[in-house]
């Protein structure tokens, strides 16, 4: 096993062999080095593709970390006002009771 195939192993890559290529899929993309980048690239394009990958892992990653912080403030900020419209909703409650019991009295 060469070099580049171990460097792809670490990278999560999985061989295959029928279609003579290794593959990943991660953050909605499908990476993929067929067996002759592998053996043909020179060590200067090799390089340029491996950290172009790494690049949209951080970026990708970087990327689905906003977007969790987002959609968790999105839902906090739905429970404030979720919980807002209720406080509200049994005020007016409260005092629709207290007028009508005065009423009654």
């Amino acid at each position: 096993m060469s070099s580049r195939e171990q460097q792809l192993l670490q990278l999560n890559f999985k061989k295959n062999e029928h279609q003579r290529c290794f593959h990943h899929y991660k953050y909605g993309s499908v990476w993929t080095f067929d067996f002759w980048d592998i053996e043909e690239l020179s060590d200067a394009h090799w390089n340029i593709r491996i950290e172009n990958y790494k690049k949209f892992l951080r970026e990708a990653e970087n990327e689905l970390e906003q977007d969790e912080l987002y959609l968790l403030g999105r839902d906090s900020a739905q429970k404030q006002i979720k919980k807002k419209l209720l406080d509200k909703l049994n005020h007016l409650r409260s005092d629709y009771q207290q007028q009508t019991q005065s009423k009654l009295d």
